[in-house]
């Protein structure tokens, strides 16, 4: 990941971007998904950073170790890990980002940079998660180029 990007999901998940470099299991409660009932594990090479509700950090802590960094993103473990309290499980899904000076420009007819008049368009999708609510920021945030935020190799998220 770009230094920005280490920063920013260092950041929402609780740990420190160093934290990225070390391998094994990072569980923290809630930082930026503060109120989700969920848990959200989000991979980025031998690192899993685990977010969860304050109220199942200490269980996940005794019941998760280094060595299932590789079984934490597996529907079949998590249920095990966390029985009823699953409702579902969204992922894992793969969330990615590109340096600019990496990027290498194609043509297509259907497809567009992304400008500051996308910005209603953008806002039908269900961009709460990200705590954007108008247009405003949303073509700030294009304007600024800061869209990209994230990039992992895998993650998942459950909630209820």
């Amino acid at each position: 990941m770009a230094i920005r990007d280490d920063q920013f999901w260092a950041s929402f998940l609780g740990i420190e971007p160093s934290d990225w470099n070390l391998p094994g299991i990072s569980i923290r409660a809630h930082v930026g998904l503060i109120g989700y009932r969920g848990l959200w594990c989000f991979r980025h090479r031998d690192c899993v950073a685990v977010s969860a509700p304050a109220g199942w950090v200490s269980h996940l802590q005794s019941s998760l170790s280094d060595g299932e960094v590789n079984r934490v993103l597996e529907q079949a473990f998590l249920a095990d890990l966390l029985g009823d309290e699953i409702e579902r499980l969204i992922g894992p899904a793969y969330q990615g980002c590109l340096e600019p000076g990496a990027f290498r420009p194609s043509s297509t007819d259907n497809v567009r940079a992304l400008e500051g008049e996308d910005g209603a368009a953008l806002l039908q999708l269900d961009v709460t998660t990200h705590h954007v609510d108008d247009v405003d920021t949303i073509k700030e945030v294009l304007d600024e180029g800061l869209w990209n935020h994230a990039a992992t190799e895998g993650m998942a998220s459950l909630g209820t």
